[in-house]
């Protein structure tokens, strides 16, 4: 039954990262609840997962300038997150909006402009 749920879970982590149509909180928020109810994952792995689910969408890595560029762009925005927006969150509540807003913050932060 573990496996079952495990593999459930795996599905649905994978489809919200392709997930563009999803907004950033809409997909950290369901993330977040899939990964707190999955056995065999620690809690305090889901912050890192659903940010990197979420943030880096699935692309090809090639030597493309653009590509390239891009990439650089979601890594910054990843690590950004990872060290400042994974504080909010706890078992009972995943703060989407407040991850959201410090995600949108780290955008900023990462900006070629």
């Amino acid at each position: 039954m573990a496996k079952k749920w495990a593999l459930i879970a795996w599905l649905l982590l994978s489809s919200l990262s392709t997930a563009n149509s999803t907004s950033f909180q809409e997909c950290y928020a369901t993330c977040f609840v899939i990964c707190a109810i999955t056995p065999g994952v620690a809690f305090s792995d889901c912050p890192l997962r659903c940010l990197q689910a979420c943030i880096i969408p699935s692309f090809p890595i090639d030597n493309n300038d653009v590509h390239r560029q891009e990439q650089n762009q979601f890594f910054c925005k990843l690590g950004c997150a990872v060290s400042s927006c994974t504080k909010f969150s706890t078992k009972q509540n995943p703060a989407e909006k407040e991850v959201g807003n410090c995600v949108d913050s780290c955008s900023q932060t990462c900006s070629m402009d």
